[in-house]
């Protein structure tokens, strides 16, 4: 577990770096038998693979990282301690999931859902690659209700805009197995153990999520979660459905605005145009 005294490690690798970065990722992406390249990112010195053509693999191995204002965030101030949880809900490549072991204690456990067959192989393999041993990798969507459903990829320049929710089939489709959150933490055992951390990011699936996780919401010290009224109303809810879930859940929400989480209301949140980042944690 990181030292909670030392300051955070670099976020982002440095301008000159970067630039350097920029070219060698431009020679990496033509010499890729594969497809593929590794990208080793700022903090921890750690490494990812992912498709070159893929916009999460191409920020990491250029800058550093994937989200920095959110990454900086988090290394500053999240822990997962003895005995509780984390849960990355649309783990991707792993960028939060490897964060997130290096700021547990070992005895902590750590669970990362991706439906995305491909993306789930790169997921183990990234977990793999930088000793992730306490984090637990799922090939399975979370939702409200147990099933399966249809996951729709996007193109290859963004693998992260793979969606549950009806929508064009862009590069085609494949069925996945759905669980509730509630019903997962309940075959695992998990019983009152404290959740330190959950990041949800499932392009427009995140009510749907939240509403198969019940009660644990409320056990939950941090949430980081993508809000997009746009997503909402291609899923069928309206606007303000999730705002609605959240205030009942008695959270109180915080929107990252020029890379810091500020406070914002609800009725603020219903009237956004626009995707957020949000930050939310019980009432002090």
């Amino acid at each position: 577990m990181a030292d909670p005294t030392a300051p955070p490690p670099r976020v982002q690798h440095a301008w000159p770096t970067r630039m350097l970065r920029t070219l060698q990722f431009g020679l990496a992406r033509l010499t890729s038998g594969d497809g593929l390249v590794t990208a080793r990112a700022a903090p921890f010195g750690l490494t990812f693979r992912g498709p070159a053509a893929d916009v999460i693999t191409r920020h990491i191995y250029r800058l550093g990282a994937h989200e920095p204002a959110i990454t900086r965030y988090l290394l500053a101030n999240v822990r997962v301690g003895p005995g509780e949880v984390a849960l990355d809900v649309g783990a991707n490549l792993g960028w939060y999931s490897v964060l997130l072991q290096r700021l547990s204690a070992p005895d902590a456990r750590i669970f990362c859902f991706e439906p995305d067959p491909r993306t789930f192989e790169l997921l183990r393999e990234n977990l793999a690659a930088n000793d992730a041993s306490r984090v637990s990798a799922l090939n399975i969507a979370l939702g409200e209700a147990q099933g399966s459903a249809q996951l729709r990829r996007y193109k290859d320049s963004n693998n992260g805009r793979h969606s549950l929710i009806p929508g064009d089939d862009i590069a085609g489709s494949v069925t996945v197995p759905l669980d509730t959150l509630a019903h997962f933490w309940e075959n695992q055992g998990l019983g009152d153990a404290p959740i330190a951390f959950m990041k949800v990011d499932v392009e427009g699936f995140e009510y749907f999520v939240l509403k198969g996780a019940g009660a644990l919401l409320q056990r939950c010290a941090r949430i980081l979660l993508e809000y997009s009224p746009q997503s909402l109303a291609l899923a069928g809810r309206p606007p303000d459905a999730l705002v609605q879930l959240l205030k009942s859940s008695g959270l109180t929400a915080q929107a990252f605005v020029d890379g810091r989480p500020e406070p914002i209301s609800y009725e603020a949140l219903a009237r956004a145009p626009s995707q957020l980042d949000l930050l939310l944690s019980p009432p002090r």
